[in-house]
């Protein structure tokens, strides 16, 4: 980017989720290193390819959600909060738009932030 921008982006926004790892293809060091925030899109499962959903039904999320008394999604976006990276989310549903909001108040230990770090794939076992 610094090669041909005039301008640097201050944001950049990518699809990042639970089952890419810890670091979202080399963006989020990159991004840290230059100020530049990096967003997830898609932070509840695969964009292209792969079930829409597996992330929501695996038994991954799934299994740290019951330890929390949380749900898949907040788990999912749990991590990506602890990792200090902004999320989007999409709901018209009044209820899962409320259950997005409450993953701020509470935290992942760090042997559940191991296991969705190490995760190969959004529905992983745990």
């Amino acid at each position: 980017i610094k090669k041909t921008a005039t301008e640097m982006p201050v944001v950049n926004q990518v699809e990042f989720h639970v089952g890419q790892g810890k670091d979202a293809q080399g963006f989020k060091p990159y991004c840290d290193a230059g100020n530049i925030t990096l967003m997830a899109y898609s932070p509840l499962g695969p964009w292209l390819g792969g079930s829409k959903d597996e992330l929501i039904k695996g038994n991954l999320t799934n299994g740290i959600g019951k330890k929390h008394g949380k749900s898949s999604v907040q788990v999912a976006l749990r991590w990506l909060a602890q990792r200090g990276v902004p999320i989007v989310t999409k709901s018209s549903n009044p209820a899962h738009l409320a259950a997005d909001l409450d993953v701020f108040d509470w935290d992942l230990d760090e042997e559940d932030l191991g296991k969705l770090d190490a995760s190969p794939t959004p529905n992983a076992s745990p």
